[in-house]
């Protein structure tokens, strides 16, 4: 099963002090609120293709300014 990310997920992250967060492609679905709210906060989603995502893994950044 999928994990939904949502505006909250990001917002909660963010209040934690989180600035980034890596997701596997495959296994995630990212609402397009969170993608806006993670750009209004400066918070950047990695999306990995694989599960191990520091394995020098192929990723799409989607840095948020």
């Amino acid at each position: 099963m999928k994990k939904l990310i949502t505006a909250n997920d990001i917002r909660e992250a963010h209040a934690r002090g989180e600035q980034a967060m890596s997701l596997v492609l495959r296994a995630s679905i990212i609402t397009p609120e969170a993608r806006e709210v993670a750009d209004l906060l400066g918070f950047t989603i990695t999306e990995c293709d694989e599960s191990s995502p520091g394995n020098g893994v192929r990723s799409r950044q989607r840095a948020s300014r």
